[in-house]
């Protein structure tokens, strides 16, 4: 299963600001785990961790 947030990410990825201009434009893959890799119910651990997760993304610079 592939988390929402990463696919889309790789659909459509950008990292930092000035977007308009190309800046932060990023390319990206993403494959399915093999080998029985556990799938990761991230929803669940941010909404566990809410807190820390606010707090990490306002620490971001603008």
């Amino acid at each position: 299963m592939r988390a929402d947030v990463l696919t889309e990410f790789t659909r459509a990825g950008w990292l930092g600001g000035r977007t308009g201009i190309g800046h932060g434009q990023i390319a990206t893959t993403l494959t399915e785990p093999t080998g029985g890799a556990p799938v990761v119910a991230w929803r669940e651990i941010v909404a566990a961790r809410r807190d820390e997760a606010v707090a990490m993304l306002l620490s971001l610079p603008a």
